[in-house]
């Protein structure tokens, strides 16, 4: 029972998330005054995405069957904290783990049980819009971020690739691989403040990323990814100014 009650909420977080944003913003909260303006916030966000790209990498003349884009589930977390060191912009890291499995790829079997544990830290600068006195933007915020990522991708294949063979007698072939990649990652979303002290959140990003691996052939790939999470205010502008 807990185990089903845990994969329906994992499938249906996002729109159970999104709907209490919007009741709660459509539904005044009893005794709710104007939101006060904080310098911090701390996020812990669920994260789905998929990969873009061509199912096929070609290399030379030779065509081999792309690792990241065959993923057909990729889910992880995403931890993030934000200073506010302008009305309209606020500065941060971001650290995101992200788990991939569920390779399928309809004419090749190579990576059939493979998966793929990622982690990357992002440098964020996020322009967002001013808190207001009241109306739309006191309790709501829209914002975009762009960061840079670098990360750590860990491989574990299920079967081998390929046999190695010395004169004393067969070795045994790589299983795992750990590979640095690099890129870069645009967001867009919406904050809602359901209380002074809280809060919850929507966005999608798109990143692009370069990578290379003894063990597969893609050099980069393109991932898009929904999040939903809630935040926690840290730091209140204890002078309650609207700058």
């Amino acid at each position: 029972m807990i185990t089903f009650l845990y994969y329906w909420f994992m499938k249906n977080s996002i729109y159970l998330i999104f709907s209490i944003m919007v009741l709660s913003y459509l539904t005044p909260l009893i005794g709710d005054s104007q939101i006060i303006d904080n310098k911090v916030n701390l996020y812990a966000e669920y994260v789905t995405g998929i990969n873009h790209g061509t199912e096929l990498v070609k290399e030379d003349d030779f065509q081999y069957p792309s690792l990241y884009n065959n993923f057909k589930d990729n889910q992880g977390i995403n931890i993030k904290g934000l200073y506010k060191s302008r009305p309209f912009l606020s500065i941060g890291l971001g650290m995101i783990w992200l788990h991939s499995s569920g390779w399928e790829f309809a004419e090749h079997s190579d990576y059939e049980g493979a998966i793929t544990n990622m982690l990357s830290i992002d440098p964020i600068l996020q322009f967002h819009s001013k808190l207001s006195r009241s109306g739309f933007f006191n309790r709501c915020k829209v914002f975009l971020e762009i960061a840079p990522e670098v990360g750590w991708s860990g491989l574990t294949l299920e079967n081998a690739l390929f046999d190695i063979r010395e004169p004393g007698g067969p070795v045994s072939p790589p299983m795992k691989s750990t590979d640095f990649f690099y890129g870069i990652k645009g967001t867009a979303g919406m904050e809602l403040s359901v209380s002074q002290s809280a809060g919850m959140l929507i966005s999608y990003s798109l990143g692009h990323n370069w990578i290379t691996s003894v063990l597969y052939c893609d050099t980069q790939f393109t991932c898009s990814r929904l999040s939903v999470g809630i935040f926690l205010k840290a730091g209140k502008d204890k002078r309650f100014l609207y700058r």
